[in-house]
């Protein structure tokens, strides 16, 4: 399989993704927003959320293709699954968390006072999740875990406790 054949499946995905997405959102659709006319920016995120939740699942076959082409310089899929996770972190830490502030501030108020509040809420949960993330990895990366060794003669033994850190290698 060649690159254009590997791209031109993956848009052709995608394609049907959104067209599913878009189906499932007109069939959930509560009868209170009216249609697709309001809360829009909302109903572009469900969209576009749900449909990279589903291509993260069909990038798999897509890497096992590319790697298994016989052309040697195929797609550079380390970048490509770094681009799709880089672009859930900001759909998970920025825009998941400013839509849902920015829907729930009162319709009565001003344009840009809801902006500028849904804007602060996203600013404020994400240096909160930060500084719990952050301080708990800081004074809960160790664990002490008893180790358990058998030998050749079935004699079991215990050892001392090993404190053992929490690594990230990349």
């Amino acid at each position: 399989m060649n690159n254009g054949l590997l791209i031109a499946l993956a848009i052709i995905f995608v394609i049907i993704l959104l067209a599913i997405n878009l189906y499932i959102l007109a069939l959930y659709v509560h009868t209170d927003d009216k249609g697709f006319g309001t809360a829009v920016y909302c109903k572009i995120l469900v969209v576009v959320g749900l449909t990279m939740c589903q291509a993260q699942a069909l990038m798999v076959p897509l890497d096992v293709a590319n790697v298994s082409a016989l052309d040697s310089n195929g797609i550079d899929m380390k970048s490509f699954w770094y681009f799709i996770y880089l672009l859930v972190l900001s759909f998970i830490c920025l825009l998941m968390p400013f839509a849902l502030f920015f829907y729930e501030t009162d319709e009565e108020e001003g344009f840009c006072k809801r902006l500028v509040k849904g804007l602060l809420y996203t600013l404020a949960a994400n240096i909160i999740s930060i500084l719990v993330l952050f301080i708990s990895w800081n004074y809960l990366k160790y664990v002490e875990l008893p180790i358990h060794t058998v030998d050749a003669n079935g004699q079991t033994s215990f050892t001392d406790n090993f404190k053992v850190a929490s690594v990230i290698q990349v």
